[in-house]
């Protein structure tokens, strides 16, 4: 073969190259498979819908393990379609945030790059609901996250599927998606977000759990059923407004439970101020509604609402039910004015004079005995047994006057019946007969032997009983 001349190398260099028949790639497919990769920080960004808000309480205990002896557990990682960033999934957030400053305090390449796990894309929804089972099964998320992330769930659910999906479909789908939760929980998590978390933000993401929240929750739901059944007096559309402002009041940060007796009370004069109806009664009523509804009691048929439905029928017709009083005034006796009655041994009062009546009157006979049957046998000794016990107690009062009225004669104490032959002795001196009373010693030996007997012996209390004694008083604070 002719070796070619220099002109003729010259001339085939000078031709262009093959044209480009494909188009031009910019970035390379991602993997279809779990794969290690070899990121830096660059290429890194965390995920923007994290359900955590608030800083991981062992932020501190996990930036001094990664100091001391490097990132052990890698963060998984995805890529969005058409993003040249890697995305955090499945929890590793806080690792990330840690990687950072620790490159920007130290310097150091381990924090820079390094070996991460990469995971195919998959959907928005899995993603989020990736973080809150990670963060979930180690107990780190909040009543409010978790709620929060649930909603934030549930919307990407109806925005693919184009329909309102059912608490009972929601549990369905996030089951599927790798997230566990209870359908009690759902229905209080929605709640909580809709109703209590703009009322009540700081409080929330401050760490109140869940039992304050169910237990604020049937608060409110108590406030407004007492609103509804007040129809005249309010309207249903503004008990919102009142309920805002009289809790966010309780909206403190790094408050963990609430104080209940301040809140009933202020719930209470909310519902007052409003209603136009007595604090006691707004109070009475929202206890039996929350107690009956923690029973799982209908409250119509324990009349829950029973004081509540007499004061609005009060309010709003006061001539309906006129006040009445206890105990009830005493009817007045038929044809003229009550009596009174004087006791007669009581002194220095004059008896007042008695309505004098027709004596025809007293022998007609009343209605009420005209229009009654004859007495049975049973009424008739019920009478008779009447009419022997008031004829004892007029004889022991006469008795009493008697005795009131007449002197008492003096009694010596130690007369002896007196003989003919001997002169009657005289009573004995008050001092004497207080001294010696009947059947008393005579004697000075026999008086101390008696007063002997009625004398407490002194007590006597060795010194280790006492201060036994003084050791149990101290310990038990007596």
């Amino acid at each position: 073969m002719k070796r070619p001349t220099d002109q003729q190398l010259r001339e085939r260099l000078m031709q262009p190259s093959p044209k480009r028949q494909g188009q031009p790639v910019d970035a390379v497919t991602p993997p279809d498979q779990e794969m290690a990769v070899w990121v830096t920080l660059d290429m890194l960004k965390p995920y923007e819908h994290n359900p955590r808000q608030v800083q991981n309480p062992k932020y501190e205990e996990i930036k001094a393990s990664i100091r001391a002896a490097g990132l052990k557990h890698k963060p998984p990682v995805t890529q969005r379609p058409g993003e040249k960033h890697y995305t955090i999934c499945d929890g590793g957030n806080t690792r990330l945030q840690i990687l950072r400053e620790l490159y920007e305090e130290t310097g150091e390449s381990r924090f820079h790059a390094f070996y991460a796990l990469y995971r195919p894309w998959q959907s928005e929804v899995k993603m989020l609901t990736g973080h809150l089972s990670e963060n979930d099964n180690r107990g780190q998320l909040l009543w409010i996250e978790r709620a929060k992330g649930v909603v934030d769930a549930r919307a990407m659910y109806e925005e693919e599927s184009g329909d309102t999906l059912s608490q009972r479909e929601l549990i369905k789908r996030l089951a599927e998606d790798g997230y566990q939760v209870a359908q009690s929980h759902i229905s209080k998590m929605l709640y909580t977000v809709e109703y209590l978390l703009p009322t009540l933000p700081n409080t929330l993401y401050s760490g109140l759990g869940r039992p304050q929240v169910e237990k604020l929750i049937s608060y409110r739901e108590a406030c407004r059923l007492l609103w509804e059944r007040c129809t005249e007096e309010v309207t249903p559309e503004g008990f919102a407004e009142a309920w805002h402002q009289t809790m966010a009041w309780f909206d403190d940060e790094g408050q963990t439970e609430m104080n209940w007796s301040i809140v009933v009370d202020r719930l209470c004069g909310m519902l007052a101020d409003h209603t136009g109806v007595h604090f006691n009664v707004c109070e009475l009523t929202l206890d039996n509604i929350v107690t009956y509804r923690k029973r799982r009691w209908d409250l119509e048929e324990h009349q829950a609402f029973e004081a509540l439905d007499v004061e609005l029928q009060q309010m709003r017709d006061p001539n309906a039910q006129p006040p009445s009083l206890y105990p009830p005034l005493p009817e007045p006796a038929t044809g003229g004015a009550p009596v009174v009655k004087v006791p007669a041994s009581d002194p220095g009062r004059e008896p007042q004079s008695q309505p004098q009546t027709d004596p025809q009157a007293e022998q007609l006979p009343s209605p009420r005995t005209l229009s009654r049957d004859a007495p049975t046998d049973d009424e008739r000794a019920e009478s008779a047994e009447l009419l022997r016990l008031r004829e004892q107690a007029a004889a022991l009062e006469r008795e009493k006057q008697q005795l009131s009225e007449s002197p008492s004669p003096s009694v010596s104490v130690f007369s002896e019946p007196a003989s003919e032959a001997d002169p009657v002795p005289m009573a004995a001196p008050a001092e004497e007969a207080g001294d010696w009373p009947e059947g008393a010693a005579r004697t000075e030996a026999e008086r101390a032997a008696r007063l002997e007997g009625l004398t407490q012996s002194r007590w006597e209390e060795t010194p280790g009983k006492r201060g036994y004694r003084h050791h149990l008083a101290s310990e038990l604070g007596v």
